[in-house]
């Protein structure tokens, strides 16, 4: 349309005012669709550094969660078979919680979940609660992570363009992947190598916490 217009106005020595209106109106698009575009792929990069960071943070939470519960509050078999109810009742309470905020929007939701789940791990990761306490933030930051579980491909498939919803998926679920990857290797590091560890805590005497050097 654009080469028609243009056409229009320099061919024609009279310049008539509808060719020249068509021509101005078709560049005017132009400029807004080419500003719309950089406008979502900004919003795909800032995605893609969102949800990699929280697939980091939640690999290296869930790499350590059970070495946590043992050393830090000396968990046995039944006690550890009970503290699976506040971690996975958050996924049927979260099927609520999604279905009550649905209005607020994903990109909400998204940073509800976000700041639940920092919260909880920053809890039971540098303060290190009593044992009911500890239960309640347990339940936080898995509501956290069961709330983002559906919310972040809903994201995914707003931001990717008409027709490639699976290539973008399948680019995020990669960089999902390396996220993960990587925690689980500084988990592994940290511990081989002292960088990590569980020790008592000197304001509470009874409940040691998570350090690093």
């Amino acid at each position: 349309m654009e080469e028609n217009c243009t056409v229009s106005v320099f061919e024609n020595q009279s310049s008539r005012p509808e060719a020249v209106l068509c021509w101005i109106l078709t560049r005017l698009n132009g400029r807004k669709v080419m500003a719309e575009q950089m406008k979502k792929e900004r919003a795909r990069r800032l995605f893609l550094i969102a949800f990699v960071l929280f697939t980091f943070a939640n690999g290296f939470g869930g790499s350590i969660i059970s070495n946590y519960f043992k050393g830090v509050y000396q968990v046995d078999s039944v006690q550890w078979g009970l503290l699976e109810i506040p971690r996975e009742l958050p996924g049927v309470v979260g099927v609520f919680v999604i279905t009550a905020l649905s209005g607020c929007g994903n990109l909400t939701l998204a940073m509800i979940s976000f700041c639940l789940y920092a919260v909880g791990m920053f809890v039971l990761g540098l303060l290190s609660p009593g044992y009911l306490l500890m239960q309640l933030f347990v339940f936080t930051y898995s509501l956290g992570d069961h709330i983002v579980m559906p919310v972040r491909d809903a994201i995914a498939m707003d931001l990717a363009d008409e027709g490639k919803t699976g290539t973008f998926l399948g680019k995020y679920r990669g960089y999902a992947t390396m996220g993960s990857m990587a925690a689980s290797l500084l988990v592994f590091i940290g511990f081989r190598y002292g960088a990590f560890w569980f020790r008592a805590d000197r304001v509470l005497p009874q409940s040691p916490v998570f350090c690093f050097q």
